[in-house]
């Protein structure tokens, strides 16, 4: 019998990222676009601020720091916790 899986990707894996991304973008705009334009609010209502230098200064350098610690981290759990030679399931904990 031949059957078609049902989670089958039907395009390429990064495009429902990217569309999920873009709904994320859509709706906070909308949301912004409500508090400003409907309710006549300001954005501060919302807890949006203006960026100062300190913000971006701050922005950058957790980037930068994140951009370095996030391999060390990784190197770190394959140390700790090592790739089971097992399937899906390790035969050790069956």
């Amino acid at each position: 019998m031949v059957h078609r899986p049902y989670f089958e990707a039907v395009a390429e894996p990064v495009t429902p990222v990217l569309l999920g991304q873009g709904f994320l973008c859509l709706l906070a705009l909308g949301v912004n676009a409500i508090t400003r334009y409907w309710e006549r609010k300001p954005l501060t209502s919302l807890g949006v601020r203006s960026l100062t230098l300190r913000l971006v200064l701050l922005g950058i350098g957790l980037g930068i720091l994140l951009r370095v610690a996030l391999p060390l981290l990784e190197i770190f759990a394959n140390q700790l916790f090592p790739e089971s030679p097992g399937g899906a399931i390790d035969k050790s904990y069956a």
